[in-house]
């Protein structure tokens, strides 16, 4: 071993030692009102990732699962700090087990539909609150917007330790086993571009850890089951991607985009064929766990959370302002109303006007509808990220950064930072024009600082 190969090791160590601390300071001890710790410590880990991945010979791709790996092991047990969804997680899992319809009251009516026996626990459920969250559940008057997988997985969450507490650990069991198959499968989408080095981009993303491990969100069971429907689509096994893209959709319902990514990947006779089985696959998961009478109770809530609600959208924002300086009539649901049709017309246009590969256009409308969302959370948008990798794009990377500044909002009072978010969608959207056109190249993207050759 030369000089400079055991200084690189003396320097990875403490390295690697400042980010597990640094993902156990954020996973344990930071509550997201803490501004100044959560940016300090975030951005920390962003610059000692880089640091690690520059530093370490990138051959043994054993080396970078382990490191990854053991960053999101550190936050195992862990209680979610930057939201506080888990309380509803929790709250479905247990109507499962119990033998009622998620989808047939909201929380605030479970005296009047839960049996006697039970009513203690749904009390204290419902009330169930932490320091970080002192109001705990959020949607106490909604019914539930989770899909089927989501759903099985918060009913297996029941049978191990108690609420809010040891359940979350088998859910944060379930999302490592999702996250080290696409570990797996990434690694294998990029074997073909010759590119395997590049897994430890999302691998080792902070951002990726703590939304996915640490907060658990269920896009890293989505991101699981589009890169296995990417995966089995370019094996040409339209059956297996159909069961992947359906399991996708009843994970997180946007990935129905798969459909419009896989148009020119399949003859248009295999394409329907394929889209035909996910949807109706879709149907039958979802089948599991609602009925007909109680399908008009979620898809109340999913319009609801659409059109009642607005977090981080500097298109939702900038049209409200329009629509309340003109007048319009009822402009909150006018202009959620109107978003939709832009990311339709628009998602069209990408899928039959251009010529890209399954990752490209996948990215393309998953931005696309980012852009027109009234609602845009920061673990959103963990989704772009294995495809940024595939596609070696910045413009997302730039934004799981800028992204994660929303949550400046939550302070002693709630407040948006409207501010903050135009100037987050206006770097994001110039960067992204400037990739979406070859001949404006930001990078060379053969060599870059984030994609090194």
């Amino acid at each position: 071993m030369h000089f400079s190969d055991k200084l690189k090791w003396w320097l990875l160590v403490p390295l690697l030692a400042l980010a597990v601390f640094g993902f156990y300071w954020l996973g344990y001890e930071t509550p997201r009102t803490d501004h100044l710790i959560l940016f300090s410590v975030f951005g920390a880990l962003i610059l000692l990732c880089i640091l690690i991945y520059r530093l370490l010979p990138r051959k043994d791709w054993w080396i970078l699962f382990s490191i990854g790996l053991g960053f999101r092991l550190v936050l195992l047990f862990a209680t979610p700090s930057l939201s506080d969804d888990f309380y509803r997680f929790t709250w479905d899992g247990e109507l499962l087990r119990d033998g009622y319809n998620v989808f047939a009251f909201v929380p605030d009516e479970y005296k009047e539909n839960v049996s006697g026996d039970n009513q203690e626990k749904y009390d204290e459920l419902l009330h169930a609150h932490s320091d970080a969250f002192p109001r705990g559940m959020n949607s106490k008057h909604y019914y539930s917007v989770y899909p089927a997988v989501n759903q099985w997985i918060f009913y297996s969450g029941t049978f191990v330790g108690s609420p809010n507490n040891g359940n979350l650990v088998l859910l944060r069991v379930w999302m490592l086993i999702a996250e080290v198959v696409s570990f797996f499968l990434l690694r294998a989408l990029l074997r073909r571009q010759n590119r395997e080095s590049l897994i430890a981009v999302y691998w080792w993303h902070p951002f990726v850890i703590l939304e996915l491990v640490g907060n658990l969100h269920f896009e890293g069971i989505a991101i699981t089951f589009i890169l296995a429907t990417l995966y089995y689509a370019y094996k040409n096994k339209w059956f297996q991607t159909a069961v992947m893209a359906s399991l996708a959709i009843m994970t997180k319902l946007t990935p129905i985009f798969l459909l419009g990514a896989l148009f020119l990947q399949f003859h248009w006779k295999k394409w329907l064929l394929t889209s035909v089985v996910s949807v109706l696959l879709a149907v039958l998961f979802f089948r599991t766990i609602v009925d007909f009478e109680t399908l008009s109770n979620f898809g109340e809530s999913t319009d609801l959370f659409f059109n009642l609600f607005a977090f981080n959208s500097a298109t939702y924002y900038g049209l409200l302002e329009i629509a309340t300086k003109y007048h319009w009539h009822e402009p909150r649901e006018t202009v959620a109303g109107i978003l939709p049709y832009f990311s339709i017309i628009l998602g069209a246009a990408v899928v039959f006007l251009q010529k890209r590969s399954m990752e490209w256009t996948l990215l393309l409308l998953f931005t696309i509808y980012f852009f027109f969302s009234p609602i845009v959370h920061p673990w959103y948008i963990t989704i772009l990220i294995p495809l940024a990798v595939l596609t070696r794009t910045i413009y997302t990377l730039v934004w799981s950064v800028l992204i994660f500044g929303t949550y400046v909002s939550y302070g002693e009072t709630y407040e948006i930072p409207e501010g903050w978010i135009y100037l987050e969608y206006g770097v994001v959207f110039l960067l992204a024009i400037i990739e979406m056109i070859p001949s404006w190249k930001l990078v060379n993207r053969k060599n870059t600082f984030l994609y090194p050759a």
